[in-house]
């Protein structure tokens, strides 16, 4: 019974590294903005962790968490300046000449389109994970007050 158990846990634990998570392997495979995005994450990754494929995988996992987490959430409920602060403030210093390109894309659009410019906010080039950890906390004490 002890040696099934092992085994039983062996080959979980074996099977569940080395593989993307359900979320990163949508956006690999999905619609043209998520594959973009996933390209992104996957380049930073690399970036970030250079040959240490484990991390590599485990940046991209907990980044497109992020980002789906944030892309998924109810737009009407959203609090866009909190959002846009938080984005601002993880922005990724390699992709700098992208992003500044995207704020005077976003700005130009918002001036006719305000759901326009929400989406292209989803583009920016940075930290998603604490983009998402920067807005939870401000938004609970902001709900706080």
């Amino acid at each position: 019974m002890k040696r099934l158990f092992l085994l039983i846990l062996l080959f979980f634990s074996v099977s569940s590294y080395g593989q993307l998570n359900d979320i990163a392997q949508k956006m690999k495979e999905g619609a043209p903005a998520q594959k973009e995005m996933y390209s992104y994450i996957k380049a930073a990754a690399e970036r970030k962790w250079d040959s240490n494929y484990q991390m590599i995988e485990y940046e991209v996992n907990i980044q497109a968490e992020s980002w789906m987490y944030l892309f998924n959430y109810n737009k009407l409920e959203m609090d866009i300046k909190i959002f846009i602060n938080s984005i601002t403030k993880w922005l990724d210093d390699n992709e700098k000449k992208y992003n500044i390109d995207l704020f005077k894309e976003i700005n130009k659009v918002s001036k006719k389109d305000k759901i326009m410019a929400l989406v292209l906010l989803y583009k920016f080039r940075c930290n998603w994970q604490m983009v998402k950890y920067e807005y939870d906390l401000q938004l609970r004490a902001k709900e706080n007050l």
